[in-house]
């Protein structure tokens, strides 16, 4: 089982008890100061897919989400200016 599939798990479980969640927050360590560890290109093919299957399982429950990261990441990230 992934990260991604045991949070959700855990998600699942916790909510079908009734409890509701403020919002979620996670981090994934992913740049330097300087920028990215990896390319736009391989952030998309590994990391992109598993961070918006979780992302939209928390938005389909209502959770507000945090994606923590340290680093120059704004390569990353399609909206940054």
């Amino acid at each position: 089982m992934s990260n991604v599939d045991l949070n959700i798990a855990v998600v699942e479980e916790i909510t079908a008890k009734g409890i509701v969640f403020d919002g979620a927050m996670f981090y994934d360590d992913l740049g330097y100061k300087t920028g990215p560890f990896f390319s736009l290109p391989m952030y998309r093919e590994q990391l992109f897919p598993a961070h918006k299957k979780l992302c939209d399982f928390l938005h389909s429950k209502n959770i507000k989400v945090i994606l923590h990261s340290c680093g120059g990441i704004r390569p990353l990230m399609p909206n940054a200016g």
